[in-house]
């Protein structure tokens, strides 16, 4: 998929797909206390990779909000520690896009030079974000995660809808 689809297959879901991620995260405490605690604890060993495997494909292809939804689906049926989650979707989205990485290289589509910036600038990320974690407390961090979400939404939207 990643290699034959065009991009236009994903760029018309994205916005979509990040609001409805950024809305799941938003009210998953109130979602968790619902039937879906009961359905997830049911079927914990399969719920969690069926829905976290569109979100790789879909990461490994784009990756506009992976982070988001991948802390949705964690935030249904994950820890309740914050940092334990953060550090799970880490975790998660870099095998998603080790896997995505490979497939690119074997087909020799990488660009290199682009690469390696985007390389940096997740390190960055990554190490900053993860030293926040240490004293962040969750509202704010839940905070943070619902309004990147909804300025993705709204970039996203407007980019691939109205532009």
């Amino acid at each position: 998929m990643l290699v034959t689809l065009p991009s236009t297959v994903f760029v018309a879901v994205v916005p979509v797909l990040i609001a409805v991620a950024t809305l799941l995260f938003a009210f998953g405490e109130r979602l968790k206390t619902s039937g879906w605690r009961a359905w997830t604890e049911r079927s914990r060993s399969v719920s969690k990779p069926l829905l976290f495997a569109p979100v790789a494909i879909y990461g490994g292809y784009f990756g506009a909000g992976m982070g988001v939804m991948t802390l949705a689906i964690l935030g249904l049926s994950g820890p309740g520690d914050h940092r334990t989650t953060n550090a799970l979707k880490n975790l998660l989205n870099v095998l998603a896009n080790v896997v995505a990485i490979a497939i690119y290289v074997v087909h020799g589509i990488v660009a290199w030079p682009e690469t390696t910036a985007m390389m940096a600038g997740a390190l960055v990320g990554g190490f900053v974000g993860g030293r926040s974690m240490r004293f962040l407390p969750a509202e704010v961090f839940r905070a943070l995660v619902v309004g990147m979400g909804a300025i993705l939404t709204v970039v996203f939207a407007w980019r691939y809808w109205m532009a």
